[in-house]
């Protein structure tokens, strides 16, 4: 067996399935679903797209299912694996026989993910390990997800829908006897409050439209706690919104009377939480108490660039190896502050700050400085100013888990992307953030700088890697939604990081929280300088400050 990878949820992760592997996932999950009810005598919520265009939707369907089919069928156990290595969840085969043991750290797990994509119709001689190389975008849903796969494509409920990576179909009522006997195989996808009984939940199962109910005691692991963080956040909505606000958001506990889109949000959040498992990433919730399309958005939780992005990286000057910057750099007199330690577990052999002083010294950008619990130190912090994290590699000679490889361990900042009315959608804290603290990337296609394109989504670089910016407008992840604010809660920050000097330096953005921000609150960026603000003509159009 292949290696398998468990997180602390209600059942197990991996990006391909084989079919001898079955009977292990079906001892998985009769453990969990063994104390959930039988009854699936509660259905609703299948009459909600009856109305649709069903034709339009039957053709879109079939064209899916036959591109599966064909490919299945003339490229067999190959086809899998070449449709995995499209997916923007970044799954991807291990490559190893030996199953590990249980207890293996998910930051080693961890390094056989890529931490880019390159699109290219050509091979690409020598590519690194940490790339992933595919011919065209393509998001489809996790390999994980069996059962939602299998309703994709015999469920008989079609949702007009358009997300990408998100299934068109469903099973119904009038599945069951087909192909409902497998309830105990089946993994929970969403737990939500049942406003007339706050011991009991109404449990939606991976691939099927209807919930059953479930009392509280009889639920455990990550799906409670998902449902519970949703309940919450609506409190949180509720009290601090007007009347007609707290009407809609009794409809959204009413599942009954549920907004237009409420199956979309509830699989939105589903599939891209399941892609950010993978990576040890937070869960996501996606809610909008209006009759409101969901973002279309193809997810992704790494960088995307063309080959031409990945040649100019591979030759640029911060990708040369840490000795031989200082061969080049042997007749210059490297000056640095020997009293900044910058959080390293092996502060003799870390090389970050002399790295900083090597290829970021002379832009004037603040050396941001990483403390022994992984916050970055905010003593003498000032927004208004570039600033640039040197993460660790294996030149400093640290393991996977040093304080300062932050964007190399799992993140697991949990977020809510809340439709916010005519401000359009937001991002949500799903846990308190601390000052200091990265809450996950900026991602999105990687490109260079065109002041024509539409800049809504373009986050820009001028540090690790200038001239080149983070276009997240169709291609992206959660963050790609945090607001503008004058007086934010979070920032950007540009890092240098790679887990080892053979990986191609692929400059990232963090997304850095500068204040407390509460269970609930906007997670804020400030898109201009201070300056640049100041000095808008007062005839321009500009964005209105939250």
């Amino acid at each position: 067996m292949k290696r398998w990878k468990y997180y602390n949820s209600f059942k197990y992760y991996r990006a391909v399935i084989k079919e001898d592997e079955y009977a292990f996932w079906k001892e998985q999950r009769d453990r969990e679903a063994q104390n959930l009810y039988k009854d699936r005598s509660t259905r609703i919520c299948e009459d909600e797209y009856e109305e649709s265009d069903e034709e339009e939707e039957e053709e879109a369907v079939r064209a899916n299912s036959s591109r599966h089919e064909e490919s299945d069928s003339e490229n067999g156990e190959d086809s899998d694996q070449e449709n995995q290595e499209n997916d923007l969840g970044g799954n991807r085969d291990d490559h190893q026989e030996d199953e590990p043991d249980a207890d293996q750290d998910d930051e080693v797990a961890l390094t056989d993910l890529p931490n880019a994509i390159v699109i290219s119709t050509v091979p690409i001689p020598q590519i690194p390990r940490s790339l992933k190389v595919v011919e065209t975008l393509v998001s489809e849903v996790p390999r994980s997800c069996q059962e939602a796969l299998r309703a994709q494509q015999h469920g008989s409920l079609a949702l007009p829908r358009r997300c990408p990576g998100i299934p068109t179909r469903k099973f119904s009522s009038a599945d069951n006897e087909t192909h409902g006997s497998r309830l105990d195989d089946w993994p929970i996808q969403v737990v939500l409050e049942n406003p007339t009984n706050p011991d009991n939940w109404f449990v939606f199962f991976e691939g099927w439209a209807s919930p059953d109910n479930c009392e509280e005691d009889e639920l455990r692991g990550e799906a409670l706690e998902v449902g519970k963080m949703r309940r919450n956040f609506l409190n949180v909505i509720e009290a601090a919104e007007d009347d007609s606000i707290k009407e809609l958001v009794k409809q959204q506990r009413n599942i009954r009377d549920a907004p237009k889109f409420f199956l979309d949000y509830l699989d939105l959040s589903y599939f891209h939480s399941e892609i950010h498992q993978e990576y040890g990433l937070g869960t996501i919730i996606y809610i909008s108490l209006f009759d409101t399309r969901p973002p279309q958005l193809k997810y992704t939780t790494v960088n995307v660039m063309e080959a031409e992005i990945y040649h100019h990286l591979r030759r640029a000057y911060p990708n040369k190896l840490f000795d031989e910057l200082v061969r080049i750099n042997r007749r210059r007199r490297i000056r640095h502050d020997l009293t900044i330690t910058g959080g390293c577990e092996n502060e003799g052999s870390c090389v970050c700050n002399k790295l900083f002083t090597i290829l970021y010294g002379i832009t004037g950008a603040q050396n941001l400085q990483t403390l022994p619990n992984g916050l970055i130190d905010l003593k003498d912090f000032n927004r208004e100013i570039q600033r640039v994290a040197i993460e660790c590699s294996d030149r400093c000679k640290c393991s996977l888990n040093c304080p300062r490889r932050r964007l190399q361990q799992p993140m697991s900042f949990p977020v809510i992307v809340f439709y916010e009315g005519d401000k359009g959608f937001g991002l949500r804290a799903g846990r308190r953030a601390r000052p200091g603290e990265f809450l996950g990337t900026y991602t999105g296609i990687m490109k260079k700088d065109n002041e024509e394109d539409n800049q809504s989504y373009v986050a820009g670089l001028g540090i690790v890697s200038k001239n080149l910016v983070i276009d997240a407008l169709n291609v992206g992840n959660v963050f790609r939604f945090a607001a503008h604010c004058c007086d934010p809660s979070a920032v950007f920050v540009e890092v240098h990081s790679r887990r080892n000097e053979s990986d191609l330096l692929v400059p990232m953005i963090a997304v850095m929280a500068i204040k407390n921000i509460e269970f609930g609150d906007e997670i804020t960026i400030s898109y201009y300088l201070k300056d640049v603000l100041e000095n808008i003509p007062d005839d321009q159009e500009t964005i209105d400050c939250l």
